[in-house]
């Protein structure tokens, strides 16, 4: 009834009336869309506060929450670049990733500051990537963007690669294709500590990746080492019909 009526204010008190659940995005919506920029930024400085920025936020919950993109546009239209920076940084800390990797530097090089905010970033990405149960992945995902594959595998040396082998084999099959193999050797191990017969075709898919790998590398025989050895695929996991049939099937 309030928007039916274009009661702004009346609107913001519904919207606002529990602590718990202040429609922030909402509220800030209707501001802007008024004109009202000065309390759509005071709403805003709320949000901020109550640590209701963030891009995760989808569906009816958007009411409830303010996206990164929407938080800098409203402070850098009014002046506040600094707060629209640490309304970045704080997304990039929550995720870190290409998107958010991106919207920073691209920010912080219209103010002037793209080294500094480069440096913070690499910086905190790789604490973060240090702490217990981290991975070189996020920063991998981010150098890979930008076609940093050294640095990509510095930060897979130092953190691991973690959920981000593949595509860091896949970008180095021909700078680095003898790495880039033995990058699937702990996943196909993974994959076979436990017998699953739905698991078997994928392993061949990756057995076969990684013989083509080696054999661009001039290493092939380290991958026949690594079928046939004793203590590895072919020879551990000999009573799996499946996993041999499913080896079989792409000639390993």
């Amino acid at each position: 009834m309030a928007d039916h009526d274009r009661d702004i204010d009346r609107a913001v008190a519904l919207l606002s009336s529990g602590s718990e659940h202040t429609a922030y995005g909402s509220i800030i919506d209707r501001l802007s869309v008024a004109g009202r920029r000065r309390e759509a930024i005071e709403w805003l400085d709320r949000a901020v506060e109550a640590g209701r920025v963030s891009r995760i936020a989808h569906g009816t919950r958007k009411n409830y929450w303010v996206s990164p993109a929407q938080a800098v546009d409203l402070y850098v239209a009014a002046g506040r670049a600094d707060d629209a920076l640490a309304v970045l940084q704080t997304a990039f800390i929550a995720r870190v990733g290409p998107e958010s990797w991106r919207a920073l530097l691209e920010l912080s090089d219209t103010l002037g500051q793209a080294k500094e905010q480069r440096q913070w970033a690499v910086e905190t990405a790789e604490e973060l990537a240090g702490r217990p149960y981290g991975s070189g992945a996020d920063l991998i995902s981010i150098y890979l963007t930008e076609g940093l594959v050294e640095q990509a595998w510095s930060a897979a040396d130092r953190f691991g690669a973690g959920n981000a082998w593949k595509v860091l084999a896949d970008a180095s099959a021909t700078s680095r294709p003898r790495e880039a193999a033995w990058l699937y050797r702990p996943q196909i191990d993974a994959n076979l500590v436990n017998a699953d017969t739905r698991i078997y075709p994928e392993v061949a898919r990756m057995l076969v990746d990684m013989r083509s790998l080696s054999e661009a590398a001039g290493d092939l025989s380290s991958f026949e080492d690594y079928v046939a050895d004793v203590a590895d695929v072919r020879s551990r996991y000999a009573r799996r019909t499946s996993l041999i049939k499913a080896m079989q099937a792409k000639r390993l």
